[in-house]
């Protein structure tokens, strides 16, 4: 699933594309991941900004209205210009033909004839259209303190209420938001703790710092493209050529203290630690 630094990317590439631009027409082949349209018209108004809120992406247009995209598992967010050949689309650029790209579930057109278009293989990805404030009023009351924005103290004291393991309490969305598998096992890396601790017993300073370290590093090389996750342009972030535990499972540890990354299952999901520097 993409996660903060992904989302961060997107938004950020696709602001300096899209604003004062506007949406004319809308396509989509799963309408049932879609809510609102039929209630609130997002059709001729202007792209005023985009911002990231947790992993969603919001795009704020005129006459107060927004629209919220999740990503979800798989999806990614494309600019470009495509055609439509019954309910496949196709384009010339090299980047965004990569078929990990041709998953086109929505179609934004704007009125530059170029799209910002959501790709999505599971077909999990979703739009909502909103009443711009209700939309804040929501988000505020359902999003977790921001992994990036969220000061130290806060996010000491947000620890030190936790019982459960520190790696479920970074990765849930309800305490801290976007962080996901890939980035805090990274982090747990860094600060050199047990992803196994209880959240109240770990060092949360070095979990701080270690989770800013991280996610900017990331931001800075444009995102992880170790899956799914691609650029607006169709290209790859390069983060997935820092990993330190996330995909080196049987691997010598980079502290050169004698460890081998390890593997285990956590839930459904799976987590990677140092068993030597990370006691």
């Amino acid at each position: 699933m993409p996660e903060l630094p992904e989302v961060e990317n997107t938004v950020n590439s696709l602001s300096d594309l899209v604003v004062a631009r506007k949406i004319i027409d809308f396509w989509t082949d799963v309408p049932q991941r879609v809510s609102n349209l039929e209630k609130i018209s997002f059709f001729k108004k202007e792209i005023l900004r985009l911002r990231r809120v947790g992993k969603n992406i919001i795009f704020d247009l005129s006459g107060g209205v927004s629209i919220l995209v999740h990503q979800k598992i798989s999806g990614h967010v494309l600019y470009g210009v495509w055609s439509q050949n019954g309910d496949a689309w196709t384009t010339k650029d090299k980047f965004l033909s990569e078929r990990i790209n041709s998953f086109v579930r929505f179609v934004f057109v704007l009125d530059n004839k170029h799209m910002v278009t959501v790709v999505d293989p599971r077909k999990f990805a979703k739009v909502e259209v909103w009443k711009t404030k209700d939309l804040s009023q929501k988000l505020a009351e359902s999003i977790a303190p921001d992994a990036l924005s969220v000061s130290k103290n806060d996010f000491v004291d947000i620890l030190s209420k936790r019982k459960g393991i520190i790696k479920r309490v970074l990765m849930d969305q309800s305490i801290i938001s976007g962080i996901g598998n890939i980035y805090s096992d990274e982090i747990l890396w860094w600060a050199k703790t047990n992803p196994y601790v209880v959240a109240k017993d770990a060092d949360a300073v070095a979990v701080y710092n270690a989770t800013r370290k991280v996610l900017l590093k990331a931001i800075e090389l444009k995102g992880d493209s170790m899956s799914d996750y691609r650029r607006v342009d169709g290209t790859k972030g390069s983060f997935q050529k820092e990993h330190k535990v996330y995909g080196r499972e049987g691997q010598k540890c980079f502290r050169e203290d004698g460890g081998i990354i390890q593997i285990r299952k956590m839930g459904n999901r799976s987590l990677r630690f140092c068993p030597v520097c990370q006691k």
